[in-house]
């Protein structure tokens, strides 16, 4: 039976260039960890300073955003829904 896809062949050094991987792999993820790591302690010192009124609106706001995102998602469903179960029937 033929191969759709030949083997690739490894080089020689494929545990160096993986270990290489791993240590670029490594960084990128340790330094996205210490971004969103200092992301969020930034954003506590500035919470931090909110007064309970503030909360209040900030609360607020994030009650309607998720009543925005709730209802664009419902919509989606009205008409994302039938159209796919009709595409999904069409023998064509």
């Amino acid at each position: 039976m033929a191969r759709a896809f030949a083997p690739a062949n490894l080089p020689t050094n494929s545990r160096k260039k993986s270990r290489i991987g791993n240590w670029i792999n490594w960084i990128f993820v340790s330094g996205f960890a210490v971004i969103v790591l200092w992301g969020t302690w930034e954003a506590l010192l500035l919470l931090r300073l909110l007064s309970l009124s503030d909360w209040q609106k900030v609360m607020g706001g994030a009650f309607l955003t998720a009543l925005r995102v709730i209802g664009g998602l419902f919509l989606a469903l009205l008409w994302t829904v039938p159209l796919g179960v009709a595409i999904g029937r069409n023998p064509r």
